[in-house]
């Protein structure tokens, strides 16, 4: 039995366990979430449901500009609510760059815990590590870490998202356009809980890894909307402004399917 055959039956299946297995009421809110490149690169300090299963089924990148060849990525992910507010996630890349066909770039592993509840007084606040591999046809530098802090305010005409992270080794000469030694960002969104709509926008000032290059600083609009009980979807647009991409945008969409707690209660 060949590898691709055995590859295509286990794709089947999780496509074909994603959509029957049941899911609990937290599925339903889905698009309130804000993970990592959905479509902001700026999270909030929400993780998955203990025991709960999340599917990225598809994450497109589309990326182009004056400056430098487009770009394509496609980025499927799975996060687990491995922990009470504690979630690790799994995810890997397919690059597709000035036309020459798609190849893999890399996978990332992620764990994220969330330390409280936000409450009237203290915002929600969450730590998070990753591990970062290059592989493949468009897998360039070395392995790279990155530690991360979130905070979550709600107020009275939104939330507010402050993210700051720090990279953790050398990418080497290879680094792609998203290894960077420091990171923060700001990000802001209004959700509409009739219409299951939420609205935002996000700005981010990096350092990369190559110590000459200027910062970048990059910003994007977008939404998520519930479109069903267990499905939820994600569009943005965004731009750079500064650094070797300055005048590139970049278009993302991508899909969630949310499972409740397969395995019993909390």
């Amino acid at each position: 039995m060949s590898k691709h055959y055995t590859a295509a039956k286990l794709a089947a299946a999780l496509t074909i366990f994603a959509v029957t297995a049941p899911q609990s009421a937290v599925a339903q809110t889905d698009y309130y979430n804000l993970d990592s490149g959905r479509p902001f690169r700026t999270e909030d300090a929400l993780t998955v449901e203990r025991r709960a299963l999340e599917f990225q089924l598809s994450s497109f990148r589309f990326s182009g500009g004056a400056r430098g060849p487009a770009s394509q990525e496609f980025s499927p992910e799975v996060s687990w609510g491995i922990l009470p507010r504690t979630q690790l996630e799994l995810s890997f890349t397919l690059a597709r760059q000035d036309g020459n066909g798609f190849g893999a770039s890399g996978a990332e592993i992620e764990v994220l815990h969330a330390l409280n509840a936000e409450t009237l007084t203290i915002p929600g606040i969450a730590i998070g590590a990753s591990l970062h591999t290059p592989f493949g046809r468009f897998g360039e530098g070395n392995p790279m870490g990155e530690v991360l802090a979130i905070a979550t305010r709600t107020t009275a005409v939104g939330r507010i998202h402050a993210n700051a992270a720090l990279g953790i080794g050398n990418a080497g000469s290879g680094a792609d356009a998203d290894a960077s030694r420091w990171r923060v960002g700001v990000a802001v969104d209004k959700t509409l809980a009739v219409r299951a709509l939420l609205i935002g926008a996000e700005v981010v000032l990096e350092s990369p890894q190559i110590s000459d290059i200027e910062r970048t600083l990059t910003s994007m609009i977008g939404m998520r909307y519930q479109v069903g009980p267990r499905t939820a979807v994600d569009v943005g647009v965004g731009r750079t402004f500064s650094g070797p991409g300055d005048g590139r945008w970049v278009v993302t969409f991508g899909s969630t399917r949310m499972l409740g707690a397969l395995w019993g209660g909390r």
